[in-house]
Protein backbone atom coordinates (compact mmCIF):
# COMPACT_ATOMS: atom_id res chain seq x y z
CA UNK A 1 0.00 0.00 0.00
CA UNK A 2 1.29 3.40 -0.97
CA UNK A 3 1.40 6.23 1.57
CA UNK A 4 -0.70 9.32 1.07
CA UNK A 5 1.26 12.27 -0.27
CA UNK A 6 -0.30 15.63 0.38
CA UNK A 7 0.46 18.80 -1.53
CA UNK A 8 2.60 21.03 0.66
CA UNK A 9 0.85 24.26 1.67
CA UNK A 10 2.53 27.34 0.26
CA UNK A 11 3.97 29.78 2.78
CA UNK A 12 2.90 33.41 2.74
CA UNK A 13 4.77 35.97 0.63
CA UNK A 14 3.89 38.65 3.20
CA UNK A 15 6.54 39.66 5.71
CA UNK A 16 5.36 41.26 8.95
CA UNK A 17 7.93 43.59 10.45
CA UNK A 18 8.25 46.58 12.74
CA UNK A 19 9.97 49.66 11.33
CA UNK A 20 10.35 52.88 13.33
CA UNK A 21 7.94 51.51 15.92
CA UNK A 22 5.18 50.86 13.36
CA UNK A 23 4.11 47.36 12.39
CA UNK A 24 3.87 46.85 8.63
CA UNK A 25 3.45 44.20 5.99
CA UNK A 26 6.02 44.04 3.19
CA UNK A 27 5.12 42.14 0.03
CA UNK A 28 7.92 41.42 -2.46
CA UNK A 29 6.80 42.26 -5.99
CA UNK A 30 6.00 39.13 -7.98
CA UNK A 31 8.56 38.73 -10.74
CA UNK A 32 7.65 38.64 -14.40
CA UNK A 33 10.60 36.61 -15.70
CA UNK A 34 9.88 37.42 -19.36
CA UNK A 35 9.93 41.18 -18.71
CA UNK A 36 13.02 40.87 -16.51
CA UNK A 37 15.02 38.95 -19.11
CA UNK A 38 13.80 41.04 -22.05
CA UNK A 39 14.57 44.36 -20.35
CA UNK A 40 17.98 43.15 -19.16
CA UNK A 41 19.04 42.41 -22.74
CA UNK A 42 17.26 45.49 -24.09
CA UNK A 43 18.99 47.88 -21.69
CA UNK A 44 22.41 46.55 -22.78
CA UNK A 45 21.69 47.43 -26.43
CA UNK A 46 20.06 50.71 -25.40
CA UNK A 47 23.16 51.65 -23.42
CA UNK A 48 25.46 50.95 -26.38
CA UNK A 49 23.24 53.11 -28.62
CA UNK A 50 23.26 55.93 -26.06
CA UNK A 51 27.02 55.82 -25.67
CA UNK A 52 27.42 55.98 -29.46
CA UNK A 53 25.10 59.02 -29.55
CA UNK A 54 27.04 60.70 -26.73
CA UNK A 55 30.30 60.14 -28.65
CA UNK A 56 28.69 61.54 -31.81
CA UNK A 57 27.46 64.67 -29.99
CA UNK A 58 30.89 65.15 -28.40
CA UNK A 59 32.66 65.00 -31.77
CA UNK A 60 30.07 66.76 -33.96
CA UNK A 61 27.34 68.68 -32.08
CA UNK A 62 23.81 67.96 -33.32
CA UNK A 63 20.62 69.36 -31.72
CA UNK A 64 18.54 66.39 -32.85
CA UNK A 65 20.91 63.97 -31.08
CA UNK A 66 20.83 66.10 -27.93
CA UNK A 67 17.01 65.87 -27.94
CA UNK A 68 17.22 62.14 -28.73
CA UNK A 69 19.61 61.63 -25.80
CA UNK A 70 17.07 63.27 -23.48
CA UNK A 71 14.44 60.76 -24.61
CA UNK A 72 17.07 58.00 -24.44
CA UNK A 73 17.76 58.87 -20.80
CA UNK A 74 14.04 58.72 -19.93
CA UNK A 75 13.75 55.28 -21.57
CA UNK A 76 16.89 54.04 -19.87
CA UNK A 77 15.70 55.21 -16.44
CA UNK A 78 12.28 53.62 -16.96
CA UNK A 79 13.84 50.28 -17.95
CA UNK A 80 16.34 50.41 -15.06
CA UNK A 81 13.56 51.21 -12.57
CA UNK A 82 11.48 48.32 -13.90
CA UNK A 83 14.43 45.92 -13.59
CA UNK A 84 15.14 47.21 -10.07
CA UNK A 85 11.54 46.77 -8.98
CA UNK A 86 11.44 43.26 -10.44
CA UNK A 87 14.62 42.27 -8.58
CA UNK A 88 14.24 44.09 -5.24
CA UNK A 89 10.89 45.90 -5.23
CA UNK A 90 8.19 45.58 -2.62
CA UNK A 91 4.81 46.94 -1.59
CA UNK A 92 4.48 48.09 2.01
CA UNK A 93 1.14 48.36 3.78
CA UNK A 94 1.03 50.02 7.19
CA UNK A 95 -1.29 51.91 9.49
CA UNK A 96 0.28 55.07 10.88
CA UNK A 97 -1.94 56.51 13.58
CA UNK A 98 -5.41 56.23 12.04
CA UNK A 99 -4.24 56.48 8.42
CA UNK A 100 -3.47 53.79 5.86
CA UNK A 101 -0.18 54.12 3.98
CA UNK A 102 0.61 52.05 0.90
CA UNK A 103 3.95 52.39 -0.85
CA UNK A 104 5.55 50.62 -3.80
CA UNK A 105 9.20 50.83 -4.78
CA UNK A 106 12.76 49.82 -4.07
CA UNK A 107 14.44 50.82 -0.81
CA UNK A 108 13.93 54.54 -0.14
CA UNK A 109 12.73 55.19 -3.73
CA UNK A 110 9.01 54.62 -3.18
CA UNK A 111 5.69 55.83 -4.59
CA UNK A 112 3.72 56.58 -1.40
CA UNK A 113 -0.01 57.04 -1.03
CA UNK A 114 -1.53 58.07 2.31
CA UNK A 115 -5.24 57.52 2.88
CA UNK A 116 -7.11 59.18 5.78
CA UNK A 117 -8.40 56.32 7.90
CA UNK A 118 -11.75 58.06 8.49
CA UNK A 119 -12.41 58.00 4.73
CA UNK A 120 -11.51 54.33 4.15
CA UNK A 121 -14.78 52.38 3.70
CA UNK A 122 -15.70 48.80 2.82
CA UNK A 123 -12.25 47.27 3.33
CA UNK A 124 -12.33 43.79 1.78
CA UNK A 125 -10.28 41.20 -0.05
CA UNK A 126 -10.76 40.16 -3.65
CA UNK A 127 -9.32 38.27 -6.56
CA UNK A 128 -6.01 39.95 -7.50
CA UNK A 129 -6.29 38.63 -11.07
CA UNK A 130 -10.03 38.67 -11.91
CA UNK A 131 -9.55 38.48 -15.66
CA UNK A 132 -7.16 35.51 -15.45
CA UNK A 133 -4.45 37.37 -17.33
CA UNK A 134 -1.22 35.42 -17.78
CA UNK A 135 1.86 36.72 -15.98
CA UNK A 136 -0.28 39.24 -14.06
CA UNK A 137 0.36 42.05 -16.56
CA UNK A 138 -2.03 44.33 -14.65
CA UNK A 139 0.61 44.90 -11.93
CA UNK A 140 2.60 47.28 -14.07
CA UNK A 141 0.59 50.40 -13.16
CA UNK A 142 2.07 51.49 -9.83
CA UNK A 143 0.36 54.90 -9.98
CA UNK A 144 -3.22 53.56 -9.81
CA UNK A 145 -3.51 49.78 -9.85
CA UNK A 146 -6.83 48.41 -11.08
CA UNK A 147 -6.57 45.01 -9.39
CA UNK A 148 -5.31 43.70 -6.09
CA UNK A 149 -5.94 41.24 -3.27
CA UNK A 150 -7.26 44.04 -1.04
CA UNK A 151 -9.61 46.84 -1.95
CA UNK A 152 -11.49 49.66 -0.27
CA UNK A 153 -13.60 52.66 -1.15
CA UNK A 154 -12.00 56.06 -0.69
CA UNK A 155 -14.36 58.85 -1.56
CA UNK A 156 -15.79 58.09 -4.99
CA UNK A 157 -13.05 55.67 -6.09
CA UNK A 158 -12.12 52.09 -5.30
CA UNK A 159 -8.48 51.66 -4.32
CA UNK A 160 -6.69 48.35 -4.91
CA UNK A 161 -3.46 47.11 -3.35
CA UNK A 162 -1.43 43.94 -2.78
CA UNK A 163 -1.49 42.73 -6.40
CA UNK A 164 1.50 40.41 -5.82
CA UNK A 165 -0.35 38.11 -3.41
CA UNK A 166 -3.19 35.65 -3.79
CA UNK A 167 -6.73 36.06 -2.52
CA UNK A 168 -6.11 34.02 0.67
CA UNK A 169 -3.19 36.27 1.59
CA UNK A 170 -5.40 39.27 0.82
CA UNK A 171 -7.92 38.02 3.41
CA UNK A 172 -5.10 37.69 5.97
CA UNK A 173 -3.97 41.28 5.25
CA UNK A 174 -7.55 42.56 5.63
CA UNK A 175 -7.88 40.67 8.93
CA UNK A 176 -4.61 42.30 10.07
CA UNK A 177 -5.77 45.79 8.99
CA UNK A 178 -9.33 45.80 10.39
CA UNK A 179 -8.52 46.24 14.10
CA UNK A 180 -5.94 48.92 13.29
CA UNK A 181 -8.23 51.19 11.22
CA UNK A 182 -11.22 53.26 12.39
CA UNK A 183 -14.48 51.31 12.59
CA UNK A 184 -15.93 52.85 9.40
CA UNK A 185 -13.34 50.98 7.32
CA UNK A 186 -14.84 47.62 8.16
CA UNK A 187 -18.51 48.50 7.54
Amino acid sequence: MMGTRYVEPQSSRCIRERVDGVEQIRIPIRRNWFALLFLSFWICGWTVGGLAAIYSVATDFNWFLVFWLGMWAVGWLFAAATIGSQVAGSEIIRVAGRDLEISIGVGKLRWRRLYGGDHVKHLDSGDPNPMGWPFRFQQTNIFRPRFGAIKFDYGSQTVYAASSVDEAEGRAIVDWLRPKLPGAATE
